[in-house]
Order: structure tokens, then C-alpha cells, then sequence
């Protein structure tokens, strides 16, 4: 304060004094702000520089727009420094501002740079801040050259130590937040700054080695969000051994124990394998069984929930690690710009392209366009990967955190599309589980277990959440994907009779919910006629053997007269269409209701009713149109029900059921009914389904004007244009950095579980989504 009051009272230096000082009063706090900021530009000696940075500081907090509006430059000067060394020919090598003014000047900026909290009134400056820094490509670059280590120019103390090496250290910690900062807020600005400064990327990679605890744990909080969406980056900062920096402090810190800066090291390191080629060198440097070896866990009781709070705490913390740690192998297996849609067999043929014209985006994606990468299979079975996250993903009975389950079921499902001889590896497992409805441990194979974790066997209790449920689902259709003798295996074992009829037999689990469920049974598990109906559309699809295996089969074989399947559905459609015809004008029910269909307990209990009824229609009828497409008997088998033609019809014509989807899965039926009748079918069944058609009124004319209705009414149209559009539900798996989503690529460049299971989108068969999208022109 005696220096504040020297200061300003003897107005400056007035042979210093800026333009900007005319005419201020000296005793306000812009004058003395004004007045603090020249002094440091004309400073000569350092503890003037000092006390006035410090003042410059402590007035920020009170007086953040004032300084912010002049400091600017004064902070520049300060960070510019002195030449420090001069080179042969007598050029500045370096610039080294003395390490306790730029550190002081560095924490002002950090303060002008942090928002204030909301203020009736008050604007915050702090983002004018960052955009003047960041626009200025020299304040940038002064600001990154603080990241020099500078030990080579350190005087030598008698004890051997660099005198200025901690204050150095405090330095490079502040510009490392600073940058950070300034990365949330524009980081193009610094990602080119950074492609141009060649000592930049060094300068991390000498952090990162550095003996400095606070380093290592810094640096990573600046190269998650710095290499995103940079691939240069991700290369430069690979190419400097930045990978192996980082996984050693992950191995160093005892992998999935090392808390905070474990989880810090693997979110950088996953920003930097986004790049292919950076992936490329991590195989090379052979660095992948490093990884892996994180996932080697003694005890699952180490990343399980526990009664004691400590515990649950530390617990939860490991079982992020476990899963960032597979979020990051998953980008080896399949990388994000793959997508995990692509690749399924497509469900459009010629017959139906004669019908509905040229298919959009619905051709043949065969193995081709994911095509296995030879050194990533190699190392995932040297790794024994498979056994790894498969004992994750199916065995320690349900004890470990859901996240984990989730992460590790959609990293085998990745795997066994691509590669064979994992898939193998994973259908050999025989996990003990412990299963909570017998009280004891069994020994079941794994494919059992996707089956019945996505079915809802009640061996895992009502506590099994919809994310791991849906997740084994996608493992599931990833395993009978491209083998038809597997999926005609897996049907013949849904259909064997349960001899003491077991709740939790897979017969029980499959066909059942498809021929009755009660609305107790509804409102316990409204997802088990969908999860059914996905289970068996990747069954049937493009697999004939399996489309007549099921057409045969019956509600019950072991009981005279019982229903067949095909008629079942049949039946409960036309019940579920009179239903929502009904509910649709007593219990309405909004479009943006039935966006938060994943959310039901948003929804009043009438409304709830009316969303369970249409969860289960539109299960049920994209079931059927799989079944239906390309194959003629079950063609046959509709048109012999007959009810279900005229309940089809009546709700294609329907506008006000809030879910438009659903017409338009009637239309879509109604259209497999007419392409049924191609010329590849003998004569005497082409005239038998002519007279059916002509009987029910419904001609390639009527089908036209039932699409072009459904087109032209204002939900559809309001549907297809809105966000969560062309298909909120009858969708297929997102891709890993979907918002929808989680684990997710988040923003600070880590992986992270999103705690709400509801959240997910449910899928059926991409392609069929894909045909659908064709046949009702969404494209």
C-alpha cells in the first residue's frame, strides 16, 4: 500500500507516462490501473517490475474489466523478456523473462480469462480477453514460449541445482492452465500457433519427461483438448514420444489405482489415437500389450459398488479408468470414422426395387468396407484380449459398475463383426455367473448370456439397466452376423420346449412376450417385446432356413390346437393397432412426449400406457416387415390371416397417432404384401394372392395413394424434418462419439459413462432401417 500510494502520488513517471494516462484521475482505480501498466512497460529494475505486476494482480479480482481493457499490453512486454543468450553470429537464441514476472503476469491473464458467475447487469469480460489473446498470433506465441524448460540457462548453485529451476516449474505450470483456458474457448487460433512454433510440441514432450510431479500431471490436461480435432497434432505430438510418455505415467501411477492422473494420461492419449496414423505408431512402437495390461484386475471388487461410501468412492473412480481403458481399444477395433453402422447386409432386393423404385444408400455394404486390419488382429489374440474384457463383459456374475459391462459388451460386439478368430475366442468362454433369482453359480456360455441379459431373464434381477440390455443386444447380432448356421443354432434354441417351464429359459424369454403379456408384466419390463422382436429380426434376417424354421413354429408344440407363432403376432398387432387407435384421442400424447420415450418416468401414467403400446407396435411390425421381405410364404401366411390387412390400412390412413413411424411401418407392410406377387412365384400362387388382394381392396393403385397420404400429412412431414428424425427409435446402434451415446469422446477429449441408462437408442438392423428410410422417400 506504501508503494501504491508513492506511485500514485507522484503521478508516475511522467517520461513513461501512455496516451492512455491523459486525463485520468490518479486516485480512481483506472487511473491506477493506467498508471501500474506504464510502470511496468518502462520498469528497469526488477523489484519495481515485480511489486507493480503484483499489484496489477490483486487489482484484477476487484477490477477485472478495468484491467482487462488496459493491461493487455504491459502483460505482453512482461512476458517478452530479455535476449537471453546470444548466438555465434550474434542473433538472440531465446527470449527468458525472469521466471517470477512472467509467472505473476501469466496468473493475471489466467484471472482476466475466467468467467465470472452470472451477475444481473454485470457483463463478463473474460471472453473479450480470450478472443484479443488468441487473435494476436505474437501474444500466443510469447505465451507458449513459457513452456521452455530453460534449464541450460540457469545458473549453477554450489549444490549442483538450477537457482531459478522452481519458479521456472510454477511458470510453465501457469502457461500450461492459461493455454487451457484459452483452448476452451477458440482453439484453432492456438492449434495453428502450434503447427508454426517448431519448440512447441517439444517443449510438452520435455514436460511430460520431466522429474516434475506437477508436470506430468498438467501437461495431459492441455493435450486432450489441444489434439482434438487436429490430426497434425495428434501426429506432431506422436512423433515426439508423447504416446509412450503418457502410458508410462498410466503404468507408472499403478494403471486403474492412480486415480485422477491416470484418468488425465488416458483421456490425452486417446486424443492423440483418433488419428490413424497415430495408431499405426502406437502398434508399431509396440505399445498396445502395455495397454492391455492396464485391464489386468485381481479382484472385481476393486471396480464394484460397495455399502461403504469410501469404498463405492474410490471404486467408481477405477471403474472409469477400466472404461476409458476399453473406450481406447475399441478405437483399434473399430475407429469412429467407420462407424459401427456400416456393414450389415443389406435387406434390399430386386424384386422390391421393381416395386419401390431405385433403393437410396440401400445397397449391398458388405465385410468389404470393414475390412480386418492384420496388425490389430495380431495384436488382440497375442494380448488374449477376448478373455480380458469378455471376463468384464459376461462374467463376475452383475457385481461390477453397469458402465463397465456396457463399455466392455460393445467392444466384443465390435470385435466379432470384424474378426473371426476373436469371436471364436469369445464363444468359447464359459463364465461362472451368479445368478440372483437361483441364489447360486452356474456355469453358462457366453452367447446364452447375451441372450438372456438382452431378454431380461430375471436371473439378474429388475435392477438390469437398459444401456448393458441394449449393448448385449448389439453383441449379440455382431456374434450371428454373416453365419447363418449360427443363427439357425441360436433359433433352434430359442424354440426347445421348456420341460418345467422355467421364467428364465430362452423359449420363455423369446416367444413368449410375442404371443401375450400382461400389463403387469408390460409395466415391469416395457422394453421386452422390443428387445424380443431385435433378438429375432437379426435371426431371420436374410436367412430363409430361419424365416420357415419360425414361420412352423408354434406358441406351445407340447399342447394340441396350440397357436401358431406367425398368427400370434398377427394377432397381437391388429389388438395393439385397435389400442393406440383408441388411446390416441383419450390419452394424446405429444411428438415431443414421445421423444423422452427412453425417459418414461417423464410421463403422466395414461400417457404411459399409450407409450408402452407403441413401443410394442412398433417392435412387432418392424419384426414382420424382416420376416415378410423376400420371402413369399409369410407373404402368404398374412394374407390367409386377413384381419391384420384391414388393421394395416386403417392405421396407414391415420394422422393423429403422435408417432408417424408407425403408419408408415403399415404402409411398408402393406407394400411387402403387394411386391409379394413377382413373377418368380408359380402361377397358380401369384393368382390365389391376386384374389386375396383384389378381396381386400388393396391394389398397387390403393398402396400408391396410401403412400402418398402418409407423405403429405403434416406428423410425418413434422417427423422427418425434426432432430431426432427420419427414425427416433427404429434405429440402429449409434457411433462412439454420438451424443446420444455414452461412452462418448467428450469435450475435455476423455472417455466418460453417462450415468442415465435410459438415454439409449435401441436399433434393429441398419440396413433395414436404411430400406425403410427408401421406401417412404426420407432420403
Amino acid at each position: 500500500m506504501n508503494f501504491l500510494k508513492s506511485f500514485v502520488g507522484s503521478g508516475g513517471d511522467s517520461a513513461a507516462m501512455s496516451p492512455a494516462s491523459a486525463g485520468l484521475d490518479y486516485s480512481s482505480p483506472a487511473g491506477v490501473i493506467q498508471t501500474t501498466c506504464d510502470r511496468i512497460i518502462s520498469a528497469t529494475l526488477h523489484d519495481d517490475c515485480l511489486a507493480s505486476l503484483q499489484t496489477l494482480r490483486s487489482m484484477s479480482n476487484s477490477y477485472k474489466s478495468l484491467v482487462a481493457e488496459r493491461a493487455l499490453p504491459a502483460l505482453m512486454s512482461t512476458l517478452t523478456g530479455e535476449p537471453a543468450e546470444q548466438s555465434a553470429n550474434g542473433v538472440a537464441k531465446t527470449y527468458l523473462p525472469h521466471a517470477d514476472l512472467a509467472r505473476i503476469a501469466l496468473d493475471t491473464l489466467f484471472i482476466l480469462t475466467t468467467p465470472d458467475p452470472p451477475a444481473a447487469g454485470v457483463a463478463d469480460s473474460s471472453a473479450t480477453v480470450c478472443q484479443s489473446i488468441v487473435q494476436n498470433r505474437d501474444f500466443l506465441l510469447l505465451i507458449m514460449r513459457q513452456l521452455q524448460p530453460f534449464d541450460e540457462l540457469l545458473p549453477l548453485e554450489p549444490d549442483g541445482t538450477r537457482s531459478d529451476y522452481e519458479f521456472r516449474i510454477a511458470t510453465r505450470i501457469s502457461a500450461i492452465k492459461l493455454l487451457g483456458r484459452l483452448l476452451n474457448v477458440n482453439p484453432h487460433p492456438i492449434q495453428d500457433a502450434a503447427l508454426q512454433d517448431p519448440d512447441f510440441v517439444v517443449n510438452i514432450q520435455a514436460g511430460l519427461s520431466d522429474g516434475s510431479d506437477q508436470l506430468r500431471t498438467e501437461i495431459p490436461l492441455l493435450i486432450a483438448p489441444l489434439a482434438q480435432r487436429s490430426p497434425h497434432i495428434q501426429q506432431a505430438l506422436a512423433y515426439n514420444n508423447c504416446m509412450e510418455l503418457l502410458l508410462t505415467i498410466a503404468l507408472s501411477e499403478d494403471g486403474i489405482y492412480g486415480g485422477i492422473v491416470v484418468t488425465d494420461a488416458l483421456a490425452a492419449l486417446a486424443s492423440l489415437l483418433r488419428s490413424e496414423k497415430v495408431r499405426g505408431m502406437f502398434l508399431e512402437y509396440d505399445l498396445f500389450p502395455k495397454l492391455c495390461s492396464l485391464l489386468h484386475i485381481d479382484d472385481v471388487s476393486d471396480i464394484s459398488p460397495s455399502n461403504d461410501l469410501n469404498l463405492t468412492q474410490r471404486s467408481s473412480s477405477r471403474a472409469h479408468i477400466v472404461t476409458q481403458i476399453i473406450g481406447i481399444i475399441r478405437l483399434f477395433i473399430l475407429p469412429e470414422n467407420s462407424g459401427i453402422d456400416a456393414g450389415f447386409s443389406s435387406l434390399v432386393s430386386p424384386s422390391s426395387q421393381s416395386l419401390f423404385g431405385p433403393m437410396s444408400g440401400g445397397g449391398a455394404m458388405m465385410m468389404g468396407s470393414m475390412a480386418p486390419n492384420r496388425t490389430v488382429e495380431r495384436n488382440l489374440l497375442r494380448t488374449n484380449i477376448m478373455t480380458l474384457i469378455g471376463g468384464l463383459a459376461v462374467g463376475s456374475g452383475m457385481q461390477i459398475y453397469a458402465p463397465i459391462r456396457r463399455e466392455a459388451l460393445l467392444a466384443i460386439g465390435d470385435t466379432m463383426r470384424i474378426y473371426q478368430e476373436c469371436r471364436k475366442q469369445f464363444a468359447s468362454l464359459s463364465p461362472t455367473l451368479s445368478h440372483q433369482a437361483s441364489g447360486g453359480r452356474v456355469r453358462e456360455d457366453a452367447i446364452s448370456h447375451l441372450l438372456q441379459v438382452a431378454l431380461g431373464s430375471p436371473h439378474y434381477g429388475p435392477s438390469l439397466s437398459l444401456g448393458i440390455r441394449s449393448a448385449a443386444a448389439y453383441a449379440f447380432r455382431s456374434f450371428i452376423f454373416g453365419h447363418p448356421d449360427s443363427q439357425q443354432v441360436v433359433l433352434n434354441s430359442l424354440l426347445v420346449p421348456s420341460p418345467d417351464d422355467d421364467a428364465s429359459s430362452l423359449r420363455t424369454l423369446a416367444i413368449g412376450p410375442l404371443a401375450s403379456l400382461s400389463q403387469e408384466e408390460l409395466e415391469a419390463d416395457p422394453y421386452r417385446v422390443w428387445f424380443v422382436c431385435n433378438i429375432l429380426s437379426h435371426i431371420l434376417s436374410n436367412t430363409p432356413a430361419c424365416k420357415e424354421k419360425l414361420l412352423q413354429a408354434y406358441i406351445d408344440p407340447t399342447q394340441p390346437g396350440s397357436q401358431l407363432l406367425f398368427f400370434a403376432i398377427c394377432d397381437r398387432i391388429v389388438s395393439l393397432t385397435a389400442d393406440a387407435q383408441l388411446m390416441a384421442s383419450s390419452r394424446p400424447i405429444s411428438m415431443c412426449d414421445l421423444a423422452s420415450m427412453m425417459s418414461p418416468n417423464r410421463l403422466a401414467p395414461g400417457q404411459l400406457d399409450f407409450l408402452f403400446v407403441l413401443i410394442a407396435l412398433v417392435a412387432l411390425l418392424s419384426l414382420l416387415a424382416i420376416w415378410m421381405h423376400d420371402f413369399t410364404p409369410a407373404v402368404i401366411m398374412a394374407l390367409n390371416h386377413g384381419r391384420i390387412i384391414q388393421s394395416l390400412v386403417n392405421t396407414g390412413k391415420m394422422s393423429h397417432i403422435p408417432d408417424p413411424y408407425i403408419p408408415a411401418l403399415c404402409v411398408l407392410l402393406l407394400g411387402l404384401l403387394v411386391a409379394g406377387n413377382d413373377n418368380s412365384l408359380p402361377e397358380m400362387d401369384r393368382a390365389r394372392i391376386r384374389r386375396e388382394l383384389i378381396g381386400l381392396h388393396l391394389s398397387r393403385e390403393n398402396f400408391f395413394a396410401l403412400l402418398t397420404f402418409l407423405q403429405d400429412s403434416a406428423a410425418f412431414r413434422s417427423a422427418v424434418s425434426a432432430s431426432f428424425a427420419p427414425l427416433p427409435h427404429v434405429s440402429s446402434m449409434p457411433t462412439v462419439n454420438s451424443p446420444h451415446w455414452r461412452p462418448w469422446f467428450s469435450g475435455d477429449g476423455g472417455f466418460a459413462s453417462s450415468p442415465v441408462d435410459h438415454s439409449v437408442p435401441l436399433f434393429f438392423d441398419a440396413d433395414f432401417v436404411r430400406f425403410f428410410q427408401s421406401v417412404l422417400r426420407l432420403h
